[in-house]
């Protein structure tokens, strides 16, 4: 009879344990909702819910675990202990300005973003397309306390500005990981289509506890697209400048599932005519051809581990300066780059299946191949010509520059008790880059490397307060030679650096939240981003030299912020506000500039000390998901501790120096706004951005000068008080229902509405290319045709 028992069991095992399928409807209120991703199990099976709110799910073994996310609503996630025997009812609730969503960057965790201690702003790709952006790049100034702004009228090169600090005091990551070297940090955030983006996560304030020395301003993680389900995207698009020139712009995304895998791919592509804003014949908007493609596979070995791959391919290249139509060294003046960019990121991650625990190991590599030109004085030469000393500079005015970038580590997530929960890990970044331009005899040759060690704890005591304290240990070392014409630096240095970080969220009732932060950071004295940028000034390449007594960079900073959110049947309101401090110990200055051999140079050394301060406050108000409306603002001080000199002439000329205690490109209020409204298949918004005005460096030749006999020629750096900008961008599309599942959108657009755009560019050859500022683009207008399916 027992042995009866153990055959009736073991024939039944396969019965109870065999999958079946469920299926139910997805409402909210009364209204059924289409397209909610149905997720079981972490990513086992998927599916969405079609016209009538209903989905399917055909292998399902209990317990099971359901998540339904769609834009706009919370994410439900239940747990199924057994069949419920009939088809399942489930209602989402609003959720329009996506309070309630998870980020990741903030603690280096997936937590709900009302509950997270650090303050964790948020860009989707909705914000994406109300503000019209080709690439992250043009989308990020929508967020309280960050600006994008142009840097060079030739190369385009435009860089992120984040609480007053400019772009190499944030660190930029890519799905969490610092990939993005000094050579990626010139041109890299344009490369990135917007179609591909899935969000970027904003951490204002120091970082570099969980994320190293370079998070001093703030954190910038750029997150890709996952590939969840069957899907497919082509988009087309085409914007018209002034005159008549030209930006198109096309992007593929499709995603599909194939049993435990799935994959998604990208592809894009981007021509641009270079634009002339004064009529001058040298532009002010580059010419660019970019093209990108790029897979992402999800495989999961079981239930509980996955496999990620992502690998990536850019080739771009953009020109500026003059005469397009010769080769760059027969140009007036020719910034010529062509960028090979490639990526590779490998990533396995267990989790518990009680949830409590996580483990992830990764590996992520970049590499860039950058041949370059950067010079002026050519012409086209005839068989009869004689090579003047100008003629040789111009033709040997090329250079190549290969960078590399290695990241891998492992970090562990563990829930202690119900009150504790532990982030720990090790993560090494190894770079190496070499830039050489023989004709001016530079080159810059460097190898780092970085070994951290960071662990942070929080405790939740009760349901008010959330308490976060974490360290990072750094063993940094890096060793390399630059070099400009007879002159040669050794910059290295090879340390231990600790930086901590506090943070506090108390919790006032329902609606309120308070949290206050303190961090610590650091910049070593190795190449940054702006070091391997090359300007034209006066008709000469401007280079970087280096103090031999450079010494690190570090910083401290505070932030204090509220928090308020209600949300009705059919409203949600939010408003944020917070104030900052930093403070820089031996803030990397850059002094100039003096033509020496036909090129100008500027010395990067130490100031004596300097203080960001300022406020953010946010307003955000949405009616169900048909209306938003957001709006920021930032009003900063940005000042050194005492005059620092942004000129000098070495005694040369007899010219004074040019001192200033603020912190130049910085106005003392910015801000933006958007509104958006989308009455049944229509959709209309408006955005717009505020620049308030700033002191910027503007070199000028001086006329009437000798020259020195040592070939030196006097460049005279001035102050200019720039005016304000309001950018103002209106947007209108339709979409229709193509059939079955696909649905065909088209959009109409207009940017910078009242050409709210800087008027006194630099003329000719000799123009200051860095004498830039205000608005990335002149008044344009255009569409785009979008056709998806899922």
């Amino acid at each position: 009879m027992k042995s009866l028992k153990y055959l009736l069991f073991l024939v039944l095992i396969p019965w109870i344990c065999r999958s079946q399928s469920i299926s139910g409807q997805v409402k909210s209120g009364k209204k059924e909702l289409e397209g909610v991703l149905v997720v079981l199990n972490e990513g086992q099976e998927v599916s969405r819910t079609d016209e009538q709110g209903k989905f399917k799910l055909t292998s399902v073994s209990f317990p099971a675990r359901l998540k339904f996310k769609f834009t706009g609503f919370l994410t439900l996630d239940t747990i199924l202990k057994q069949d419920p025997g009939s088809p399942l009812n489930l209602s989402l609730q609003g959720d329009p300005l996506l309070l309630n969503e998870v980020v990741v960057t903030g603690t280096r965790s997936e937590m709900n973003r009302q509950l997270a201690p650090v303050m964790v702003q948020r860009i989707d790709a909705r914000l994406l397309e109300r503000a019209q952006a080709a690439n992250v790049a043009e989308g990020l100034a929508f967020t309280p306390g960050l600006r994008v702004e142009n840097n060079c009228q030739n190369c385009g090169f435009t860089q992120i500005r984040l609480n007053g600090l400019s772009g190499p005091y944030t660190q930029i990551l890519l799905n969490g990981r610092p990939v993005f070297s000094a050579l990626a940090g010139v041109y890299g955030l344009e490369q990135f289509p917007a179609s591909m983006i899935d969000r970027v996560e904003v951490v204002r304030g120091g970082g570099s506890a969980l994320y190293g020395g370079n998070a001093i301003a703030g954190t910038v993680n750029i997150i890709t697209r996952e590939p969840l389900d069957d899907r497919m995207e082509i988009t087309a698009g085409i914007m018209v400048l002034p005159g008549g020139r030209l930006d198109h712009r096309q992007n593929v995304f499709a995603s599909a599932r194939f049993g435990r895998t799935n994959l998604s791919v990208y592809a894009g592509n981007r021509e641009r005519q270079w634009w002339d804003a004064n009529g001058d014949g040298f532009s002010e908007l580059t010419q660019l051809s970019l093209q990108n493609i790029g897979l992402s596979l999800n495989h999961d070995l079981t239930r509980n581990q996955k496999l990620t791959l992502d690998v990536s391919l850019t080739r771009e290249n953009r020109r500026g300066g003059s005469d397009f139509d010769l080769a760059p060294h027969q140009s007036r003046i020719a910034e010529a780059l062509g960028h090979l960019n490639s990526g590779i990121s490998l990533a396995w991650e267990y989790r518990n299946p009680n949830q409590k625990e996580r483990f992830s190991i990764y590996s992520s590599l970049r590499h860039i191949d950058r041949a370059s030109y950067y010079g002026a004085g050519g012409r086209v030469l005839s068989p009869t010509d004689s090579l003047t000393p100008t003629d040789l500079l111009a033709i040997n005015a090329y250079g190549n520059t290969r960078d590399w970038a290695l990241a891998q580590g492992f970090q562990w997530n563990r829930s202690l008790t119900a009150t504790l929960r532990l982030v720990a890990g090790a993560e090494w970044q190894w770079m190496k880059v070499k830039d050489e331009m023989p004709g001016y005899d530079r080159i810059i040759d460097q190898q780092s490397s970085n070994l951290g060690q960071y662990a942070q704890l929080q405790w939740d005591p009760n349901s008010r307060w959330t308490f976060l304290l974490g360290g990072r240990l750094d063993a940094v070392n890096f060793s390399g030679v630059s070099q400009l014409g007879t002159f040669t630096s050794f910059p290295s240095d090879k340390q231990w650096i600790a930086v901590p970080r506090l943070s506090v969220m108390y919790k006032h009732h329902q609606n309120w939240k308070f949290r206050a932060g303190y961090a610590e950071g650091y910049r070593t004295s190795q190449v940054f981003d702006e070091d391997l940028h090359i300007e034209s000034v006066g008709g000469a390449a401007r280079f970087v030299k280096f103090s031999p007594d450079l010494k690190p960079e570090y910083a401290r900073s505070f932030t204090a912020s509220a928090d308020w959110t209600r949300t009705r049947i059919n409203q949600q309101w939010n408003w944020q506000s917070e104030f900052f401090v930093t403070r820089l110990e031996n803030p990397f200055l850059y002094t100039g500039a003096i033509e020496e051999n036909g090129f100008a140079i500027q010395w990067k050394r130490n100031g004596s000390g300097a203080t960001v301060m300022g406020l953010h406050q946010e307003w955000r108000w949405a009616y169900r998901n048909d209306l938003q409306v957001q709006a920021g603002f930032t009003v900063q001080s940005a000042r050194y501790q005492q005059d620092e000199t942004i000129w000098e002439d070495t005694d040369l000329f007899e010219i004074p120096a040019v001192t200033t205690r603020d912190i130049l490109r910085n106005p003392e209020l910015y801000g933006f706004g958007t509104v958006e409204w989308k009455p049944n298949y229509w959709n209309f918004s408006l955005n717009l951005q505020y620049t308030g005005s700033m002191k910027v460096p503007h070199v000028v030749g001086m006329t009437g000068i000798n020259e020195d006999p040592s070939g030196a020629r006097a460049q005279y750096t001035r102050l200019v008080q720039t005016p304000d900008f309001m950018d103002v961008g209106i947007r209108a599309g339709r979409s229709w229902q193509a059939g079955g599942h696909y649905r065909l959108t088209l959009m109409l657009q207009v940017g910078n509405l009242f050409n709210s755009f800087q008027r006194n560019f630099d003329v000719g050859p000799e123009r200051d290319a860095a004498f830039v500022y205000g608005p990335l683009r002149p008044r344009n207008w255009g569409f785009t045709l979008q056709l998806a399916h899922r």
